[in-house]
């Protein structure tokens, strides 16, 4: 699986939206109907699926899937040039 693969997965998991009303450019608290908590499950999915540590302040609920997985890859080249 990709990292998109992986991220569209818990989205769509935490939002109960069914998979074919994903974008990678919706919004996730307005678009996809996550709030704060969900926020944080989704952040503490992220950094256990891919071995990274994301700051709480580095995503928020205006951010897209879109902008979170250029996070994810850059924790991950952050990490492997560790």
């Amino acid at each position: 699986m990709t990292i998109e693969e992986i991220i569209r997965n818990l989205v769509t998991k935490l939002s109960n939206l069914e998979a074919d009303a994903y974008s990678i450019d919706k919004v996730l608290g307005d678009d996809f109907g996550i709030d704060s908590l969900d926020l944080v499950e989704l952040i503490m999915s992220c950094e256990r699926e891919f071995g990274i540590l994301i700051h709480d302040e580095e995503l928020s609920l205006n951010h897209t899937p879109a902008q979170l997985t250029e996070l994810v890859k850059s924790k991950i080249s952050e990490k492997n040039m560790a």
